[in-house]
């Protein structure tokens, strides 16, 4: 949220993807991602995705889990997301299952 209120727009956009990946029902995470894709479309236009830095991987250790619940469709866009966005870089997501 500060670097958000700092219009530090990447880096508060690569901390709202780290913390879904640690507990994909922070709704505030989902909501400020959404408001900065816009603001970073605006601002970088379509190839917005590029000028991020790197988001980091949480270990699966890290992650808070719900074995009782199937993904959602929305978890599972947002691994396709993150593994799209690391294939673009060259880099590989582990499988969740290692």
């Amino acid at each position: 949220m500060a670097y958000e209120t700092m219009e530090r727009y990447r880096q508060a956009y690569v901390d709202y993807k780290t913390v879904l990946q640690i507990d994909i029902s922070v709704q505030a995470a989902h909501d400020s991602v959404n408001r900065i894709t816009r603001l970073l479309i605006e601002q970088d236009g379509e190839q917005w995705r590029e000028k991020l830095p790197e988001i980091p991987l949480v270990p699966l250790s890290a992650q808070q889990h719900r074995r009782e619940e199937p993904p959602s469709a929305e978890v599972l866009q947002a691994r396709a997301e993150t593994a799209k966005h690391h294939a673009g870089r060259g880099l590989t997501q582990p499988s969740p299952h290692s």
